[in-house]
């Protein structure tokens, strides 16, 4: 009872801050998109996930984030930095200082996965098929164009500045070819990737475990 009341209030918690941005804004404009859909094409949107991906894609899956981790832990070196999302600051604020208990870790992996289905259906579905339409299914170029708005979408995020754009980009045109190269066009994969870089991005990076002036300036 204990644990179901802790998590709750850290659910309501997240709705004012954490990665899904103030009052969780990202699921929002996903429940937005979905509705207005529905309204100018007259049908639910068909958000496609499977099919289960074949070995060789869960060993891509596991050298991306092995790849993606260790480039932010560079950056994160290099910089001497956390980012700069106020909301993931305010959700590890607690846990600053300290090792993460068991429960902060189910919270962050719960946060990781809610805030990797928002973005990849937002950009690499919702935006992806806008794209499409508009570069008259050239995949290729709908790919780059979801990617540029991704990067930028992240200018203030983990990580964070010019440097954050153009890593982000990179990643989010890596999670379209992995979508569609991979993935059989459906989103399970890069989900699953997103959410590997994300709770590595709120137990380490942003808790300042992979940065030295971070460590001791908290």
């Amino acid at each position: 009872m204990d644990v179901a009341w802790t998590s709750c209030s850290l659910l309501l918690q997240s709705l004012k801050q954490g990665p899904l941005g103030t009052g969780a804004y990202k699921v929002i404009q996903v429940a937005v998109a979905v509705v207005l859909l529905r309204l100018f094409e007259g049908k639910w949107p068909f958000i496609q996930v499977g099919p289960l991906p074949c070995p060789l894609a869960w060993t891509v899956v596991i050298g991306v984030s092995l790849a993606v981790n260790g480039v932010l832990y560079m950056w994160s070196r290099t910089t001497q930095s956390r980012g700069t999302h106020h909301g993931v600051d305010q959700m590890v604020k607690s846990s600053l200082q300290r090792s993460l208990t068991v429960h902060a870790s189910v919270y962050y992996a719960m946060m990781a996965f809610i805030n990797a289905v928002c973005e990849e259906v937002t950009f690499r579905w919702f935006w992806w098929q806008e794209f499409v339409e508009v570069f008259y299914e050239d995949s290729i170029t709908a790919n780059i164009a979801q990617a540029t708005i991704f990067g930028i979408w992240h200018y203030h995020g983990i990580p964070s500045g010019m440097a954050g754009v153009v890593l982000t980009f990179v990643y989010g045109w890596m999670m379209g070819e992995l979508k569609e190269r991979l993935g059989g066009g459906g989103l399970l994969l890069p989900i699953l990737a997103h959410a590997i870089a994300d709770y590595y991005i709120f137990t380490s990076i942003a808790r300042g475990k992979a940065t030295c002036s971070a460590e001791k300036n908290e």
